[in-house]
């Protein structure tokens, strides 16, 4: 759950007079806004001593911002990436400061929709840099430090940290394995402890194999692994296999028909919980966490390890999910030019004003990363622009039940990742396009590094075929292993099962709540053309249903001072 807090200014002619329900912190308090996991070195608690000039701060794992306020003065912190919101609001009394959105909207003043928010979010799937959905509040970005002066109620914002960069070198491959292995040793047991409180995702994939396999034995014991899914689904089948095969717990989340039951309201409270910051086809994840939360109160995911580690430049495996096509297309350097037809579909005889707005956003993106079809602007927005705003909604919504933990946002992993020859950058810079076999190569040796890993092949094909560099003997155990089982499937093609059957959800059980949102009394129509909102139901196509259903809930929550509505149900 989220802090709120207020710093009044201290003019004498100007009302410092604070709404009721916000907390004002006594002078020479720090609060520690999400978690710092290690206490500083001499220091007695976590927060002590972190403002001082000769703290490394790029060396405290967890996910955190830091206020420090002072008789005349307060002074706010992100951390390296801004893996932990912050958001400030400047009211006529003084600053508004908060790590949830949804907290903040009952005590604004006059809380607005910002426009460039909906265009963002249509156009980008999240909004970019301090842009929230809430006119006059904004979200600090990563490594900043704000300065508020109580007396005259100026504000200095700054960096206290470079951005990430190229190396003057790349680790050659070996170096990499070498590299990688040694600081996924010791940063990610960090996220782990204490282990009879962490619930670990485990899908059979990459990342969550690495964090598994860099569990010491110990931790690895007492961990709760966990998947989710429809029953039957391949992430469930896998990740059950692992866990039988290396003796762990583990609790299989099945998406059942009372958790379709619930999906109604279910959308709700996934866009409420989580500040406006996650869509409802993500909705399956509030269940997730709301079940984790009765045993456990850390959940510990692998998210953001492939846009670190197995992600090109050059491939489409974020499309349309995490990055739209026309971003995409921006990123690639193929189409520098806004999708205007996309901005006119949507907004009809007001496409104008939002092709502005979105044209402002690009060029603000191109200026604080660098230049379209760049392999390090490519890497530098999927670390500040997509694992905090993206992955954030997640964090945001799993944060409402228990504390959440993403060891691949860690400081020192993401500096490891921008100086491999193995990583995204690396990968983008010298290979000619998109290479599943070399882009696992990192991540299977590292994960083999580790004991008892290798007895667990992956999708069939043992890690030491992905490790080996020797890309002959991978297609030889693809064809060998895998290849009898392809043909099976072609002569009795098996019955597929989903992740989360959001085709039939829709169907059966979202479609008719959803329509009456965006009939006749869409908030959302007073922003955009009807006749788009129409074309989208009619569509069927549930990536830009769940946009326009998500818009429409933030703009009903909006009006209700973030209260859910009778219209959410029981």
């Amino acid at each position: 759950m989220g802090l709120l807090i207020g710093i009044p200014l201290l003019l004498p002619d100007r009302s410092s007079t604070i709404p009721s329900g916000i907390e004002v912190p006594e002078p020479d308090s720090r609060l520690v806004f999400g978690e710092i996991l290690e206490p500083l070195p001499g220091s007695g608690a976590a927060g002590k001593g972190l403002l001082s000039s000769d703290i490394e701060w790029r060396s405290l794992p967890g996910h955190f911002a830091l206020v420090s306020v002072a008789e005349d003065e307060a002074n706010l912190f992100t951390d390296h990436a801004a893996t932990h919101p912050l958001y400030v609001a400047e009211e006529s009394w003084g600053l508004l400061v908060s790590d949830d959105l949804g907290k903040m909207v009952p005590h604004l003043e006059t809380p607005r929709l910002d426009p460039s928010w909906l265009s963002q979010f249509l156009y980008f799937n999240y909004p970019l840099g301090e842009t929230t959905f809430l006119d006059g509040v904004r979200r600090l970005p990563a490594a900043t430090h704000l300065h508020f002066d109580r007396r005259t109620g100026a504000i200095v914002q700054r960096r206290w940290k470079a951005l990430l960069d190229r190396p003057d070198r790349f680790l050659d491959a070996n170096e990499s394995r070498i590299r990688a292995t040694e600081v996924f040793a010791d940063r990610i047991p960090r996220y782990l402890t204490p282990p009879d409180e962490v619930a670990l995702s485990l899908t059979g994939g990459f990342d969550s194999r690495t964090l598994l396999a860099f569990a010491p034995e110990s931790l690895r014991r007492e961990v709760l692994t966990y998947t989710y899914g429809v029953e039957g689904c391949g992430d469930l089948l896998d990740a059950g296999e692992i866990a039988r095969r290396l003796g762990l717990r583990h609790e299989a989340l099945c998406f059942d028909g009372t958790f379709e039951e619930e999906l109604p309201r279910r959308i709700w409270t996934t866009v409420q919980r989580s500040g406006g910051c996650e869509r409802i086809l993500r909705a399956t994840l509030d269940r997730v966490y709301e079940d984790l939360a009765r045993g456990r109160s850390i959940a510990v995911t692998g998210v953001s390890g492939d846009n670190l580690f197995r992600d090109h430049l050059l491939g489409r495996g974020n499309v349309p999910a995490i990055i739209p096509p026309a971003m995409m297309d921006h990123l690639q350097g193929r189409s520098p030019e806004i999708d205007r037809n996309l901005l006119a579909s949507i907004y009809a005889g007001e496409s104008d004003a939002a092709l502005g707005r979105v044209q402002d956003s690009l060029d603000a993106v191109w200026g604080r990363w660098g230049e379209g079809g760049q392999a390090l602007t490519f890497q530098r927005y999927l670390v500040y622009e997509v694992a905090p705003r993206y992955f954030g909604g997640e964090a945001a919504l799993a944060r409402h039940h228990l504390r959440y933990r993403a060891p691949f946002w860690d400081p020192e992993i993401l500096a490891l990742a921008f100086e491999l020859s193995l990583g995204v950058l690396g990968l983008s810079t010298f290979l000619p396009g998109k290479d599943p076999y070399r882009e696992s190569v990192l991540q299977a040796s590292a994960i083999l590094s580790q004991p008892g890993m290798a007895r667990v092949p992956m999708k069939g094909v043992s890690l030491a075929a992905y490790a080996g560099g020797r890309r002959w003997r991978y297609q030889l155990e693809r064809l060998v292993r895998r290849g009898p089982g392809k043909v099976h499937k072609l002569v009795r093609p098996p019955r597929r099962v989903p992740l989360e059957d959001w085709e039939g959800w829709w169907q059966r059980t979202l479609r008719a709540p959803c329509s009456r949102l965006l009939g006749d009394d869409s908030r959302l129509a007073g922003h955009v053309d009807r006749g788009w909102i129409v074309r989208t139901l009619d569509s069927g196509d549930l990536h830009w249903i769940g946009k326009a259903v998500t818009a429409e809930i933030v703009l009903r929550l909006l009006e209700n001072r973030w209260e859910l509505p009778a219209e959410a149900g029981p």
